[in-house]
């Protein structure tokens, strides 16, 4: 997702022709894909999945094009994993939380 990138319900349709236009976009079945690949192989993804998920009910334009952003991202780095040894070096965890920036003020960890 871009930096600095909010998207909230503004970006939704408010007009009957702006829904008629993203009609046809299969925004639902993309979120499902990317919950599938956030949860079984990419937890790097999981905070941006659950931030699109919230506007599955009315998406709008920047939602869908934020949904295939994140698409090109994975498609960059399907060579790229995480390589597990037999030593024991210990696991180090880094969490950042962004203090409630968000439209319903709840604090996000990702």
């Amino acid at each position: 997702m871009d930096m600095g990138a909010a998207l909230s319900d503004s970006h939704s349709p408010s007009t009957h022709a702006q829904a008629e236009a993203m009609e046809n976009v299969p925004y639902q079945r993309g979120i499902g894909s990317l919950m599938y690949a956030a949860t079984s192989m990419c937890p790097d993804i999981a905070f941006v999945v659950s931030i699109l998920s919230q506007f599955m009910r009315n998406p709008g334009p920047a939602h869908w094009e934020a949904t295939k952003r994140v698409m090109r991202y994975l498609k960059g780095t399907l060579d790229y994993g995480i390589t597990l040894s037999g030593l024991d070096t210990g696991l180090e965890a880094y969490v950042d939380a962004d203090w409630a920036s968000q439209a319903h003020r709840h604090s996000m960890t990702g």
